[in-house]
């Protein structure tokens, strides 16, 4: 414990200019406040295991940082959970945690991103909810959507939006905000396993598609529905925030079929992910100056 929180480890987080530690990045914005502090929050989009050994890049962050590693650019601190939904995120301990970060770094923090609200609505028992049995009358994607459960949870992830616009509005006023909408997945039944210790789970979709009887050729359709509202919404927070949230409008990127681009049912492979990652530095690069241009 003594070298992995220690001057050794402070010294390699330094030089590489990222952390998972909150005192180590409050440390590295104390010695080189003159790189740009990012902070990131958010879902597996940011965090996905993938394959776990140390070379691999499985997630948005994972590229982001291997652009930005070493450059004396950044000091970068990351906060991602896999599985956590918006709510969670702006809620309880989650909260919590980035409130005191912000709060004792102010000075340094000047890009938040953020990944957050797939999983308010993809999660299995929520997705459930959310979807009907099918019925012969049904003709498109939206009949087959209970309203008023998906009005609630994209009501819940504006709240979760607007609690985190509120955050740094009161710590860190000259920062903005970066997120992402989600790609259009093809639901089927390809959990995630973590290479190479074999760890599964999901599918997340598909068991809620064929558990409500939905016809195979409006499974895409139902995801690309669903998945365009919460772009609508997450579009309709950053209308109102005054250019504080900065939406990488990432839909449309991937295809949904196409298994070189997908790892499992909803997460992207790493090339997958690649592309993403490319959609949302540029919208970094709006936001703040500075920042090198992206290596392909």
């Amino acid at each position: 414990m003594a070298v992995r929180n220690g001057p050794r480890k402070r010294s390699t987080n330094f030089y590489d200019g990222w952390t998972v530690n909150p005192n180590i990045f409050s440390y590295m914005c104390k010695q080189a406040p003159d790189r740009i502090g990012v902070i990131s929050e958010g879902d597996s989009w940011f965090a996905y295991p993938g394959d776990v050994r140390p070379w691999s890049l499985n997630n948005v962050i994972d590229h982001i940082i291997e652009h930005l590693v070493r450059r004396d650019i950044v000091n970068f601190l990351r906060l991602e959970t896999n599985g956590a939904t918006a709510k969670e995120m702006l809620s309880d301990k989650q909260k919590d945690l980035l409130e005191s970060v912000l709060k004792k770094n102010r000075g340094y923090i000047r890009l938040i991103l953020f990944s957050g609200g797939g999983n308010d609505i993809l999660e299995k028992t929520t997705l459930w909810d959310i979807l009907r049995d099918h019925a012969d009358r049904f003709t498109k994607a939206s009949d087959y959507v209970n309203h008023q459960e998906l009005d609630k949870k994209l009501k819940e992830i504006d709240d979760a939006y607007s609690n985190l616009l509120d955050l740094c509005d009161k710590y860190v006023p000259s920062s903005k905000i970066v997120t992402h909408v989600y790609d259009v997945p093809m639901p089927r039944n390809k959990p995630y396993v973590v290479v190479p210790v074999a760890l599964k789970k999901g599918p997340w979709i598909y068991p809620a598609v064929t558990g409500h009887k939905i016809p195979e050729k409006m499974h895409i359709p139902i995801a690309r529905y669903l998945l365009k509202r919460l772009r609508e919404c997450l579009t309709s927070i950053s209308d109102g925030s005054d250019g504080k949230l900065l939406i990488a409008d990432t839909q449309g990127t991937l295809r949904p079929d196409d298994e070189n681009e997908w790892q499992d049912e909803i997460h992207p492979s790493s090339n997958g992910f690649r592309r993403i990652a490319r959609v949302v530095y540029r919208r970094m690069m709006d936001a703040q100056l500075g920042l090198p241009e992206w290596r392909d």
